[in-house]
């Protein structure tokens, strides 16, 4: 099955449309390497992870684009992630702005970077993936609660 991530990414309007003339170009122009080619791949052959968002919101309000992918196998070299994380970069060398995080399946497995927006953006700031956290403590309403003095016998 492989290690799996969830992943969010916050954008200006501006700076996402940007970002999807990055991914195509990278797609458009990515060479596979020779393990690429024994594993049967072949130019054109690569699919953008744009045209497969888990999660995609034109925020009206904020002229963001929050979008995302859940349980997606986020691996260093392969041709669509690479695509997602050159372009990323491709913004910031162009002085747009982003929100990234990824959260891997280990416990400690977190990685995020905020690029602040700049005037090309047309946005004061950008929100950030908000991670919720918590202990679930409605799991264990079916367990009787007990009482401290039983306890202690």
């Amino acid at each position: 099955m492989g290690y799996i991530s969830d992943v969010r990414i916050i954008m200006s309007k501006n700076g996402y449309k940007k970002f999807k003339s990055y991914v195509k170009e990278y797609l458009d122009n990515y060479k596979p390497s020779e393990e690429d080619k024994l594993s049967g791949y072949t130019v054109g052959s690569t699919h953008s992870l744009l045209d497969n968002t888990d999660i995609f919101k034109d925020l009206d309000s904020s002229n963001e684009i929050y979008l995302g992918w859940d349980c997606v196998k986020w691996y260093d070299g392969y041709p669509d992630v690479d695509s997602i994380m050159n372009s990323l970069e491709k913004l910031e060398d162009n002085d747009y702005g982003y929100s990234y995080m990824r959260i891997g399946e280990n416990y400690d497995d977190i990685e995020e970077k905020y690029i602040s927006p700049t005037d090309k953006d047309n946005v004061d700031y950008l929100d950030s993936p908000m991670v919720d956290r918590h202990f679930d403590d409605d799991y264990y309403k079916k367990v009787e609660k007990i009482k401290k003095d039983d306890y202690e016998r």
